[in-house]
């Protein structure tokens, strides 16, 4: 995790041990109303941190066999390295993966209610209410009441959103086609195929014992 995920440490020194605990009991609060406060902000660019965080990772042929072709570590950091490209193009225009995942879903449904946003995207819903917060103070999205249910909000983008929603994919395009550079297109679909199996096991819980009968 990149430093800059956790909580402010306090740095105490010449301490007596009374004066010492009162300091930690300080930065402890501190620490809780700065993590408060940035919690929102901090959701957001947690995965562009974890990208720009790790060290810098490079080629070379003086690793361990095991370790150098350890498939996870690869998939790890491929992932780091494809993700900092991908961050980029959504830093240019000012979004990040959550705004993305949001107006990808709109575009692809329509109109949705908050909740199934969450669903659909596996953000949670307080941060799925930050997320349309700021894309509706954007005039990126309208929110309304659910006329058929009043404890619902219904979501869904406006003229604006869908003309920030077109370049955000062109900028994605192009990321991801210099991401993929080194392989063939024949490869990068065999590629994504290969992914959507691993992501697919991996994150579909397997059947209990009880349900294979």
């Amino acid at each position: 995790m990149s430093p800059s995920l956790h909580p402010l440490r306090g740095a105490g020194v010449d301490e007596t041990p009374g004066s010492a605990i009162h300091s930690r009991q300080i930065v402890g609060v501190t620490n809780v109303l700065s993590q408060s406060t940035q919690c929102r902000q901090r959701k957001f660019v947690g995965t562009t941190n974890l990208f720009w965080g790790a060290m810098d990772i490079t080629r070379h042929a003086g690793q361990a066999p095991l370790w150098r072709n350890l498939a996870s570590r690869l998939l790890n950091q491929t992932a780091i390295l494809v993700g900092r490209v991908v961050s980029e193009a959504l830093a240019v225009e000012g979004t990040h993966r959550y705004q993305l995942a949001v107006l990808a879903t709109l575009d692809a449904f329509g109109a949705v209610s908050q909740a199934e946003l969450c669903r659909r995207t596996n953000i949670d819903r307080s941060d799925m209410n930050a997320v349309v917060n700021e894309l509706e103070a954007e005039g990126i999205v309208t929110r309304v009441s659910d006329p058929e249910d009043r404890r619902q909000n219904i979501v869904e983008m406006t003229k604006t959103g869908k003309v920030r929603f077109k370049r955000l994919k062109a900028g994605l395009a192009e990321a991801e086609d210099r991401a993929l550079a080194p392989l063939a297109p024949a490869d990068r679909r065999e590629l994504l195929r290969l992914l959507r199996i691993l992501h697919d096991y991996h994150a579909v819980p397997q059947p209990s014992a009880e349900s294979r009968g």
